[in-house]
């Protein structure tokens, strides 16, 4: 699962997130969810928001996201 965030012309923060499906070698995103971030861009309010997309899209309790939740990295 991968997660992006993208800020927009007027300022708007949205975060999307992809599963990834390969098919034939092929590495084919689908869409999971496209979220507005409306309580800053901060690492905590970014996980919470990732963490809220696992669990109501996934069927995820808390322990379950704890123990897949590999890593959390930033581009800068």
């Amino acid at each position: 699962m991968s997660c992006d965030e993208v800020t927009m012309i007027d300022n708007q923060m949205w975060i999307s997130s992809h599963s990834y499906v390969v098919q034939d070698w092929c590495c084919t995103p689908i869409l999971i969810s496209l979220e507005q971030v409306t309580k800053g861009g901060g690492a905590n309010n970014l996980t919470k928001v990732i963490m809220g997309v696992l669990k109501e899209h996934d069927d995820l309790s808390d322990v379950d996201v704890v123990a897949k939740l590999i890593s959390f990295g930033v581009d800068v």
